[in-house]
Formats: C-alpha cells, sequence, structure tokens
C-alpha cells in the first residue's frame, strides 16, 4: 500500500507542476518520456507547451503531443486565435487541423466508397495570427496543448 502511496504522490505532484502554469518560456520535464517542452502561456483553460526538439512533420508532432499526454493545439475561436498570435509570435506551429477530404465519382456524382491514399495531404498550421495550410510532411515547430 505504501508503494502505492508514493506513485500517487509522484502522480500529483508531476500534474501539479504543469497544471501551476510555468513562467513563459521556461522548460518543463513531460510526462511519459524524456521529451522536454516549453511553456508558453495558456488561454481559456488551455496551456500550450512547445517541443523542445527540432521541427517534425505533422505524424510525428501529433506523436509528441500525444506522448505527453497533450493534444496539437485546437484552435476553436476567433478570441483564442488572437491570443496565440501573442503567446506565439511569428513562428509556424502545426495545430491539428488535417485535409479530409471526401471524394465523388464525377459521372454519377455519387460517393467513392472505397479506400483513397492520398499521395501528400495537407494540414494546418498557425503563422502572425492566421491559419494557414501546407503539406502534412513539412517540418514545423510542434504546439502542444492540455
Amino acid at each position: 500500500m505504501w508503494r502505492e502511496l508514493q506513485l500517487i504522490f509522484l502522480l500529483g505532484v508531476g500534474i501539479t507542476c504543469v497544471a501551476g502554469n510555468p513562467a513563459p518560456n521556461s522548460t518543463v520535464q513531460g510526462g511519459g518520456s524524456t521529451l522536454a517542452l516549453t511553456y508558453l502561456g495558456a488561454y481559456g483553460g488551455k496551456t500550450y507547451f512547445r517541443a523542445e526538439e527540432t521541427t517534425a512533420n505533422f505524424a510525428t508532432s501529433k506523436t509528441r503531443c500525444s506522448s505527453q499526454g497533450m493534444i496539437l493545439a485546437d484552435i476553436r475561436t476567433s478570441q483564442e486565435l488572437s491570443a496565440l498570435n501573442s503567446i506565439l509570435g511569428s513562428t509556424q506551429y502545426w495545430t491539428s487541423g488535417e485535409q479530409v477530404s471526401s471524394y465523388r465519382w464525377s459521372t454519377t456524382n455519387g460517393p467513392v466508397d472505397l479506400p483513397v491514399t492520398m499521395a501528400d495531404p495537407t494540414c494546418v498550421y498557425i503563422y502572425a495570427g492566421t491559419l494557414r495550410n501546407v503539406r502534412c510532411s513539412t517540418n514545423l515547430q510542434t504546439l502542444c496543448q492540455t
């Protein structure tokens, strides 16, 4: 039982450290691995971190966030976009937006119900207060949120 309490205590301390909003641009240790995260700021109950590793493509960025118990930034309102602009400055960061295509047969206008492999879909990133699209294979900074 003591060992279980120690584990719960340690997990509680880790959660408190992240939830306590460290100073902007301070580095905190991520949850499940050795990935270092830089705290960028908070808005609307969300806390934002940059993965300290080099830039990465969309899929790798998504994995980096999920390995720390977070997700890629999910921007829902123009107010949140504006707040992030003041937090992020002019660095390009991946968001969780990705192209989800639906195909139709041009001859009958019916849906293509078979799997279609997309060669290089586009994903959404944030830059200077705007959302833009680029190929998901592009390397950008990783913006995680809690």
